[in-house]
């Protein structure tokens, strides 16, 4: 019974050390990492399940650099009845946002607070952080290319008619959706 006293306060030392030192481990590990991908990526971050893991700014911005260029060779047509319109992507500045993207995906995980670093660090390195990509263009640019087709392919509503004049009808003229 005397070992009873000693016991409990050698388990107690013991689970104090053991929380101590898995402290000290779980910090050196968050800092070593965090070091080691000061600018870089974390590891598990993608856009659209293409993983940025362990690369820098510059090149997320310019995998998307290349992926504008290959946007920036398509065309959209818009067709209509009376007239039919082509649009390059370049002209409109379709695409990606590539400084955008590049900053999102450095900057997962490093932001002041610590926790939701940790969060996001062990979320990236476990199951992944998947950020969406959108695209973007110059809204000013589009409205200037469609002004001119707008008026070629709007057409006012037109009331149906129907006179009767000496029980006769004078006037007769079906009526038209506007477009």
């Amino acid at each position: 019974m005397k070992f009873l006293p000693r016991l409990a306060k050698s388990i107690t030392w013991f689970s104090f050390g053991a929380i101590l030192g898995l402290f000290f481990f779980a910090s050196f590990l968050y800092i070593g990492y965090q070091k080691t991908y000061t600018n870089l990526v974390y590891l598990g971050v993608t856009f659209d399940d293409v993983n940025f893991g362990g690369k820098t700014q510059d090149e997320v911005r310019a995998y998307f650099g290349k992926k504008n260029e290959q946007i920036n060779l398509t065309s959209i047509l818009l067709t209509s009845p009376e007239i039919t319109a082509t649009i390059a992507a370049r002209q409109i500045h379709f695409g990606y946002d590539e400084h955008l993207f590049a900053k999102q995906a450095i900057s997962v995980g490093k932001s002041d607070n610590v926790f939701s670093n940790i969060s996001l660090m062990l979320q990236s390195y476990i199951d992944g952080v998947n950020l969406p990509t959108v695209y973007h263009h110059d809204e000013t640019k589009l409205d200037q290319l469609i002004k001119p087709l707008q008026k070629k392919i709007d057409t006012k509503p037109t009331d149906a008619l129907f006179t009767f004049q000496n029980g006769r009808v004078v006037a007769f003229q079906l009526s038209r959706d506007g477009k």
